[in-house]
């Protein structure tokens, strides 16, 4: 049992193992700009590609420390584009 930090920084979750980890894609124009990493109805991150996603749910499930970050965090470059 551990626990997950979303790509955000503000929340925490507890994360047994049980709980589903799934993607929603993000299209935008008939374009795929994007894939969410939900853990039940929780947002942990978005990533630009299907592969980052599957191997951020190779780390977490690997994952043998007590809390995992999500990677991927900002501290607010993009905010100031």
């Amino acid at each position: 049992m551990s626990h997950i930090v979303n790509q955000d920084r503000d929340q925490i979750y507890l994360f047994t193992g049980n709980e589903p980890l799934y993607t929603a894609v993000i299209i935008y124009e008939d374009t795929v700009i994007g894939f969410n990493l939900l853990m039940s109805d929780k947002a942990l991150g978005t990533f630009d590609s299907l592969q980052e996603v599957v191997e951020e749910v190779n780390r977490i499930f690997n994952n043998k420390d007590e809390i995992y970050a999500i990677s991927g965090y900002s501290n607010g470059e993009f905010a100031a584009w």
